[in-house]
């Protein structure tokens, strides 16, 4: 197991995951966790203008099959 999906485990959901360990938690691509931010699936949080972070505990609730709001 990926290091960072270790992590990943421990993290309390109001922290933030960078697009590419969102995408491969979920099993798909860093394309597809940005669309669903475009869309509104999911709430990005802009930490600085080259980073963007995404909620750890709406990652968490798709990987439990639901569906997350923003």
């Amino acid at each position: 197991m990926n290091e960072q999906l270790k992590k990943f485990e421990v993290l309390p959901d109001s922290a933030g995951i960078s697009a590419k360990l969102a995408a491969e938690l979920l099993g798909v691509t860093p394309v597809t966790i940005w669309r669903w931010a475009a869309a509104g699936k999911l709430t990005p949080k802009k930490i600085s203008s080259r980073c963007t972070r995404f909620h750890v505990g709406q990652i968490r609730q798709l990987l439990a099959g639901g569906e997350c709001n923003g």
